[in-house]
């Protein structure tokens, strides 16, 4: 499944038991140790010489970093150079923002083979063809010594076959990836209010969401007008209508109903991997989407609208059923809450399968790298900026109140900096962030006591308490609430009911090198025409046949090597 980057290697893991990750310890009083030599001891050791490391990275739009401050010169690297003696120098700094120009700008960096020290990576080819080309320093040995309790604890989060199994080859560890969080899965996103004012039930089957589609359509709850109300909001992203995890206005939950998972390899009882999208189960899906788009029910410009021209019909009040994850309230459902304060938009998994069930994926457990040069003289200095990034979430201790100020904090919270501005930005959190966050703050909320909570948490926690004093009245808030509370709630509190396949994360294998491109574009182009009626739902067949003879059917035997 295609998650914003390049799928994983499980095959890769064949030594994680040689990286015991769990080893490292620290406590407050070894945290800061001054070397008289330029080596350093523990996770925040100061060196006694200034070591530069040079570092090659992504840009960052919308960073709200005050005038005056820039990527290369802010409050975060005068920490690093405070706390660290660390100098941070940018060898470059990818322009724009589009990541097909910035792996561009890697593969020239990869060509002439001069990296810098470090290097942002955000596609995983990139990352096995320096390996298999030596360019990369084994940094095992410097994690093993230096990462943090807090950065290990996060690492050691995630199942063991998948925690370093991008990063790990023959024994040596290349990389540091990030740790892509888990339950983010699409949820339904409803105006309730409008369910309300058409006395409308909450939906749980693919037919019932429909229905409600059509009612809302009909009865105009929005005082849209006749017929300007659109049913759900949907638009292609990637040119792909499903397989983007953690998307906005997709139809993932739509194909998972019927046990269809798009770019997803799937693992069947048989043991072996099959493609989602040239599954039976996909075809069923599709057929029952078509009908939606014929009814009108999904909007008719899905194919040509962008995220931006859907989010504005939610925005407006167009539209008021739209399918994406857990933080829709922080965009775009913000905005559309602003604009009519009285909306009440509520989460709810559905559509259900035909037992009752909610399919839904799992993520690529990592989708970005930073890379170590080969020969780098001080690689602990690597994991120690990554320490130091995140030491302040929760301290030491990830359940220590957090009550001093820290990295993450060092610009005041209004000011809204992206936590993206650091030298190193890759998300390293726990894999089940989002089920930790919420039981932290429904056990604060039922006991209406911040005890225990995070700084960031108790911020949070003063939002539900506005929210529910004057609903909908503070936009911020409302939007802690609604994805917090209500969002992160869902999922926590349905277990039972979700259901979760078997999913291999492969590295792109030989064939796909040369045929992946080609094979996307006919399954965008299959699922398009199916859907909007321009071929019939039989053509499938025509497109799996098709699929595997241009390449597929070696791309999978390959796959299923690669997973044994």
């Amino acid at each position: 499944m295609k998650i914003k980057a390049i799928s994983c290697v499980l095959a890769m893991i064949v030594v994680l038991s040689a990286l015991n990750v769990g080893s490292v310890v620290c406590s407050a009083k070894t945290a800061q140790v001054t070397s008289t030599s330029n080596s350093v001891s523990g996770p925040f050791g100061k060196y006694a010489k200034t070591v530069t490391v040079t570092i090659g990275r992504n840009d960052v739009a919308g960073s709200n970093l005050p005038s005056g401050d820039s990527l290369s010169n802010n409050l975060f690297l005068k920490a690093i150079k405070n706390d660290l003696n660390i100098d941070v120098k940018y060898s470059w700094i990818g322009s724009g923002t589009d990541q097909t120009q910035y792996d561009d700008k890697v593969n020239l960096a990869i060509a002439s083979g001069d990296i810098p020290d470090v290097m942002y990576v955000d596609n995983l080819n990139q990352l096995n063809q320096m390996v298999k080309a030596g360019m990369l320093e084994d940094i095992k040995s410097a994690y093993t010594k230096t990462a943090s309790p807090l950065i290990t604890a996060r690492y050691n989060s995630l199942p063991s076959d998948i925690r370093f199994s991008t990063s790990i080859f023959n024994g040596k560890m290349y990389a540091l990836p990030n740790v892509n969080i888990n339950y983010q899965y699409t949820e339904l996103w409803v105006r309730k209010d409008w369910m309300t004012k058409v006395g409308a039930k909450t939906p749980k089957t693919l037919t019932d969401v429909i229905n409600l589609a059509k009612t809302f359509m009909q009865k105009d709850p929005g005082g849209n007008g006749s017929g300007k109300t659109v049913g759900i909001a949907v638009n292609l992203t990637n040119g792909a209508v499903a397989g983007n995890y953690n998307g906005e206005n997709v139809l993932d939950s739509i194909f998972n109903s019927f046990g269809s998972y798009p770019q997803s390899w799937i693992k069947q009882s048989s043991g072996k991997y099959i493609y989602g999208s040239v599954a039976p189960a996909t075809k069923t899906a599709l057929a029952a989407i078509a009908q939606m788009y014929k009814a009108g029910v999904i909007d008719p410009e899905f194919a040509v609208h962008s995220s931006t021209d859907e989010n504005a019909l939610l925005i407006s009040g167009k539209c008021g059923i739209t399918f994406g994850p857990w933080w829709e309230p922080y965009w775009p459902l913000n905005s559309a809450q602003s604009n009519n304060p009285s909306s009440d938009w509520e989460p709810i998994l559905a559509p259900l399968s035909s037992n009752g069930i909610y399919n839904a994926p799992i993520p690529d457990p990592h989708t970005e790298w930073m890379v170590v040069k080969k020969g780098m003289k001080n690689p602990e200095a690597v994991i120690e900026i990554l320490n130091l990034e995140y030491q302040g979430i929760k301290q030491i201790d990830p359940k220590v109140k957090n009550v001093n100020p820290n990295i993450i904090n060092i610009y005041p919270n209004s000011m809204g900096v992206m936590w993206t501005v650091w030298p190193f930005p890759i998300q390293v959190e726990f894999w089940n962030e989002n089920l930790m966050n919420y039981s932290d703050l429904s056990k604060a909320w039922n006991a209406k006591s911040t005890a225990g909570l995070t700084y960031q948490e108790t911020e949070t926690y003063n939002d539900f308490v506005k929210q529910n004093a004057d609903p909908g009245m503070d936009n911020a808030a409302w939007q802690d609430w609604a994805a917090r509370y209500e969002g992160q709630g869902l999922m926590v509190n349905n277990q039972k009911i979700v259901k979760f396949p078997t999913i291999g994360f492969p590295a792109q294998t030989a064939t796909q090198v040369s045929k992946w491109t080609n094979l996307q574009s006919l399954e965008q182009q299959t699922f398009l025409q199916i859907i909007m009626g321009q071929k019939p739902t039989s053509y499938f067949d025509t497109f799996v046949k098709q699929w595997g003879q241009e390449g597929g059917t070696q791309i999978t035997s390959e796959v299923n090597t690669q997973l044994k």
